[in-house]
């Protein structure tokens, strides 16, 4: 073996571990509304944020990495299997809420959110909202597909293919941002 695949060995062994640590981690944390990831930790001082923290606080569930999360633990769910399935059956139970909660959020509108409020409303941040924390109702037009829906889009596919392949094609119709049409 060569110094090139004694490097690529220990760095492969080296982000697993880094890897499973986070998804641990993140299984360990517990859940906003019920089934959505929660990562909601001040990266400076490792303190959660609380209720108030403007829009970093547990009153705000941001979409986006919700979906990028379905996607993620759908993933590592599957590498798993084969020499962890402890972690890889609390991954896939994480992610089977997960996707119910991101599907029926999406098929509400038709949308995926970079934002939503307490009540699970999609919202946005009010041009003053740094001073004033106020926050503002998404305007939810039906023809406009951004980011948000693409991360859902891949969530959805990803977890439905593990979990319910029956919706895969719906969720593949989303992809593309036109709804099959």
């Amino acid at each position: 073996m060569s110094r090139k695949d004694d490097f690529i060995t220990a760095a492969a062994k080296t982000y697993q571990a880094a890897n499973v640590a986070t998804l641990s981690w993140i299984l360990n944390r517990g859940f906003l509304h019920g089934c959505f990831l929660n990562t909601k930790l001040n990266p400076i001082t490792l303190e959660d944020y609380a209720p108030g923290d403007t829009m970093r606080g547990p009153e705000f569930t941001y979409g986006w990495i919700q979906g990028r999360g379905l996607e993620a633990l759908v993933t590592y769910a599957a590498f798993l299997e084969s020499f962890d399935p402890a972690l890889a059956a609390r991954a896939d139970a994480t992610g089977q809420k997960l996707y119910v909660g991101l599907r029926d959020l999406q098929a509400r509108n038709g949308h995926g959110y970079f934002c939503y409020d307490k009540d699970m409303q999609p919202v946005y941040p009010a041009p003053d909202s740094e001073e004033t924390g106020e926050i503002t109702l998404q305007n939810a037009p039906g023809d406009i597909y951004t980011y948000s829906d693409a991360f859902f889009a891949k969530g959805l596919v990803a977890a439905s293919v593990r979990y319910a392949p029956e919706e895969t094609p719906g969720h593949l119709a989303y992809l593309p941002g036109d709804c099959g049409h």
